[in-house]
């Protein structure tokens, strides 16, 4: 739709002034631009951001600690949904990129204050479950995406190995495997 160009236009202007302006790249994550991206994401992917948590295995969880099964492929993205889903990993995959070269900003300086670094945003809900869905449809949403999934994740995992046990407990990286393997719906 009209909206989802507008919207995806609004994040590539947003990802060039946070490549080229340190102050906004601060200014972007200290107000939590991150999880704003993070949620549309998963609202676009039909993911609920808050409802659905991953727990050790690999399985989703609800709020009652139930799990979830995703089983069945989501339906072809429109075309104005593919950019908007391209812009908003993109912009991600910047952000997180930009944080982990302290020369290139001073985004690096936001992790001490807690605003949350990539690997901590990684281990939300909503970015998590958007991630495997994107891995686990390659079909539905195209090679262009996963690509960019696959860097955002080599980012996040350069910038802090600690994150590795997170994304194997998560399924991350079965979703990721799979996709490699072909195992993908």
């Amino acid at each position: 739709t009209l909206v989802q160009y507008i919207t995806a236009q609004s994040i590539q202007i947003l990802e060039t002034v946070v490549i080229a302006q340190p102050n906004a790249s601060m200014a972007f994550t200290d107000l939590g631009g991150v999880a704003i991206l993070t949620n549309r994401l998963a609202k676009e992917l039909g993911n609920p951001p808050t409802l659905l948590t991953p727990s050790v295995g690999g399985e989703l969880k609800d709020e009652n600690q139930t799990n979830v099964a995703v089983v069945s492929p989501p339906p072809p993205p429109t075309y104005g949904q593919r950019v908007l889903l391209f812009s908003l990993v993109t912009c991600l995959t910047v952000v997180f990129h930009q944080e982990a070269n302290p020369t290139n900003n001073g985004a690096s300086a936001n992790t001490e204050s807690g605003s949350g670094t990539g690997s901590d945003q990684l281990r939300q809900p909503a970015l998590t479950q958007a991630i495997i869905t994107l891995l686990k449809h390659v079909p539905s949403y195209g090679g262009h995406l996963a690509s960019l999934v696959a860097t955002l994740l080599g980012d996040v995992l350069n910038h802090d190995p600690h994150v590795v046990r997170y994304v194997h407990e998560a399924g991350i990286a079965q979703a990721f495997f799979d996709m490699v393997q072909g195992k993908i719906s």
